[in-house]
């Protein structure tokens, strides 16, 4: 037990010492000097005004308060839409399915003729014409959820 007590007397007096040694420079001096000073003063406010610290303080633990009742309300609103795109989701892949399976019908050779749902229900040929949007949706169907 003796051994530590020597150990943080030493730590102090190198401090001590150091501080003491880093004083010889003329700007450290003015630094510490300055420093000092406005800790007095600052110390000097709080001692006669201690009612305004604790406003202060009083405010800012009410804003911190609010923020984060804030946060929770954002985090509970987020966690409630995605708990309902998890439940829409498997429900819009069968939507999706269900419209591409009336849209698609087999022909006699097996390969399917999609059929567009565009006003007129043209036809779209493998040939490399542009494909209508609802053909790339309904084909995109098959990969989601899979």
């Amino acid at each position: 037990m003796a051994g530590t007590s020597k150990f943080w007397k030493a730590i102090a007096l190198g401090a001590l010492a150091g501080g003491a040694i880093s004083l010889f420079n003329k700007e450290t001096r003015k630094a510490v000097y300055e420093g000092a000073k406005k800790t007095s003063s600052n110390l000097t406010y709080a001692m006669k005004n201690p009612h305004e610290i604790t406003n202060s303080i009083r405010e800012a633990a009410k804003k911190i308060q609010n923020t984060v009742e804030q946060m929770n309300d954002d985090i509970a609103y987020i966690a409630g839409k995605v708990d309902e795109l998890r439940g829409t989701t498997p429900q819009l892949v069968g939507i999706l399915k269900e419209t591409k399976e009336a849209f698609v019908k087999k022909e006699d050779n097996g390969n399917p003729e999609t059929v567009s749902a565009m006003a007129g229900g043209m036809k779209n040929d493998s040939d490399g014409n542009e494909p209508v949007l609802s053909e790339v949706v309904l084909k995109e169907a098959d990969t989601v959820g899979t």
